[in-house]
């Protein structure tokens, strides 16, 4: 249950940052009349538009990037504690970004559980 809820909450803020992404790319970057981005010959390199320069659509996509996400779990303690377990307790090998994200969530609920509080 608690992995769902979480899953869910993790899906909203991806969903969330990707929506803010287009919007910080449509301030630099020309769209077309349909407000589809339009792109160089190469078909991959986005056109920049006239007024910017590419060092202000990096700093404020830097910005973007950088924006802490916090969820709240306070209400979901007695989920957040089965699932902190069953993290403890899974038996298969994980790797590359799942990995990645496997290690910062589950430090983060040993913060929170792992103290002899399961």
């Amino acid at each position: 249950m608690g992995r769902t809820w979480l899953g869910k909450r993790l899906a909203d803020a991806s969903k969330q940052f990707n929506e803010d992404r287009t919007a910080t790319q449509k301030v630099y970057f020309k769209t077309d009349d349909d407000g589809e981005f339009v792109y160089q010959a190469d078909k991959k390199t986005l056109i920049l538009k006239d007024d910017y320069t590419m060092d202000e659509a990096q700093s404020n996509f830097d910005q973007l990037v950088n924006e802490v996400i916090t969820i709240d779990v306070s209400q979901y303690s007695e989920r957040m504690k089965a699932l902190y377990q069953a993290l403890a307790d899974y038996p298969y090998e994980l790797d590359g970004q799942t990995a990645e994200v496997y290690a910062i969530l589950f430090d983060e609920l040993e913060k929170a559980f792992g103290k002899g509080d399961k």
